[in-house]
């Protein structure tokens, strides 16, 4: 039918399902083995404030350290702190591809479309938790906490605890724990995963 095809042209998750299959195949082509080759399928989590932006932000970026492919953020390549580091050397504004930090984009884009961080403050936090995360006592907490975190009222212990894990400790929802008991009230829901965490560290 056109109709079904035409939805799954407009189907983030059938493009996601037909890339994952194909990758997959190969893979297995290549190492000679069968059987499921991802952990699961992808998910996508409803960000419902700014310190969930800011958590998923630096946790994707922070990937590459946590795996053990690059020992600091500058390092880290295919990560968009990479690309924007790589722009500002250049003497470059944010590139265009990506969206802005707070102040990046210039006159040609409003507020609403920017992410409503200054680049600096989100680069001190980001270069913080790497440094802790390639320590072995990941639960230190220095003095010089990132005044970011400071200023969005996180406690600082809780979100190096889940530093590696964060967005695996949510579930379909990222955001303190009164956002999260609102969501779950607005879709009849009795229990969201991730609560513990939103405690611990959105404080």
């Amino acid at each position: 039918e056109i109709e079904d095809i035409r939805e799954r042209l407009y189907s983030l998750s059938w493009y996601m399902r037909c890339l994952n299959e194909y990758v997959a195949r190969l893979a297995n082509k290549e190492d000679g083995v069968k059987g499921r080759f991802w952990e699961g399928r992808y998910k996508s989590q409803a960000l419902l404030d700014e310190k969930a932006l800011l958590v998923a932000l630096s946790y994707v970026d922070l990937n590459p350290v946590r795996a053990g492919i690059a020992k600091l953020p500058e390092g880290s390549e295919f990560t968009s702190i990479h690309e924007r580091l790589e722009a500002k050397k250049r003497g470059e504004v944010s590139p265009k591809r990506l969206m802005p930090f707070s102040g990046e984009g210039g006159e040609a884009f409003e507020a609403s479309n920017e992410i409503p961080y200054e680049f600096d403050d989100y680069l001190e936090l980001v270069d913080w938790t790497a440094r802790h995360i390639r320590k072995e006592g990941r639960g230190y907490v220095d003095e010089k906490v990132p005044s970011i975190l400071v200023r969005l009222g996180f406690e600082p212990e809780g979100f190096l605890e889940f530093a590696g894990s964060f967005l695996k400790e949510f579930g379909q929802a990222v955001g303190n724990a009164s956002r999260l008991k609102l969501r779950c009230s607005r879709h009849g829901m009795r229990y969201v995963k991730g609560m513990r965490v939103a405690r611990r560290a959105f404080g």
